[in-house]
């Protein structure tokens, strides 16, 4: 199934607390992500321990008009170590907030290459990540709903985020196969007026010709820290989504093979400050491209580096 949503602007808040190719049915729901507006009225936040307050403006909103603009996520780092390395987190309680990024990482899914036609994933498609930037062409099926899809309508849409369980009428819970369709695709293939559910056809594109055509080259975004190095790879052509990333400095002459940290972010461990990065791309349908000295030795954490290849 799939459904549309308003993709502007995400807020995510999430507490850290510690304690002892063959085409398949599906459809597309609608949900709303409202955009965040200018701040007014008054919080105030108060360090644990301590008389210090900062205070910042918010608007004055009951907690059912808030639901609507943040969603609220608690996580036990005991039961997972992993998140105080993937997110720098050196004392506990913590509040993230996550702005756009999403479940892939992308900051910006429009500036990351990808245009306005994306989608959030079910979990049996989104696979903790795998398909993050990965194509697909999706069809209304017109003679399961007539009234509401468009006929031989289609449109490739690229996965930036995760869509989860008992969202939206649990349309996203497993094994369901959902797509929670921008507003601009959605409307490719459905009717205004039903910015609800339409059943569809979809397929995995695997470049044919007509699939993910990007503007520019692949473009690797340095994160981490320290000896902690993290990559985000957007703007990806071909089939979209990476199965395997390695990474080689100007000191070393072996690549060593990274690991998917969360969503579209790939780490790997080593200081490779200072020097030129390499990088040994390889998709899910094995197409392999290797992109040298792509980021100069005067990188720094945050920074965003275009290179002149792409898949096709």
């Amino acid at each position: 199934m799939a459904s549309l949503h308003d993709c502007i602007t995400e807020i995510l808040l999430l507490s850290l607390l510690i304690t002892s190719s063959i085409s398949s049915t599906s459809a597309v729901t609608v949900g709303s992500h409202v955009r965040f507006p200018e701040c007014k009225g008054e919080i105030v936040c108060e360090d644990q321990g301590t008389t210090s307050a900062a205070a910042v403006e918010v608007p004055n909103r009951s907690d059912s008009e808030w639901q609507t603009q943040f969603k609220f996520y608690k996580i036990n780092t005991d039961e997972s170590p992993n998140t105080t390395n993937r997110y720098g987190i050196r004392s506990v309680p913590t509040v993230i907030i996550f702005k756009d990024g999403g479940a892939c990482g992308y900051d910006n899914p429009y500036h990351a290459g990808f245009g306005a036609h994306t989608a959030a994933l079910s979990g049996a498609l989104f696979k903790s990540g795998e398909s993050c930037g990965g194509c697909y062409q999706v069809r209304c099926d017109y003679r399961a709903d007539p009234k509401w899809c468009l006929r031989g309508a289609a449109v490739t849409v690229t996965a930036t985020n995760f869509c989860p369980s008992n969202n939206n009428g649990g349309w996203c819970n497993l094994p369901r196969h959902h797509f929670d369709m921008s507003m601009p695709a959605f409307f490719r293939i459905a009717r205004r007026g039903n910015e609800g559910i339409v059943p569809v056809f979809y397929r995995r594109i695997f470049w044919d010709g007509t699939g993910c055509r990007r503007r520019g080259g692949v473009r690797f975004t340095m994160r981490g820290q320290g000896n902690f190095n993290m990559v985000i790879l957007s703007n990806v052509g071909g089939s979209g989504a990476v199965k395997a990333v390695a990474v080689r400095g100007s000191r070393g002459k072996t690549w060593r093979q990274m690991t998917r940290n969360w969503g579209a972010n790939w780490q790997s461990s080593g200081d490779l400050r200072g020097q030129r990065l390499s990088f040994r791309v390889t998709l899910l349908d094995r197409k392999m491209m290797t992109f040298l000295n792509v980021v100069p030795s005067s990188w720094w954490f945050g920074q965003t580096f275009s290179s002149r290849g792409q898949f096709h």
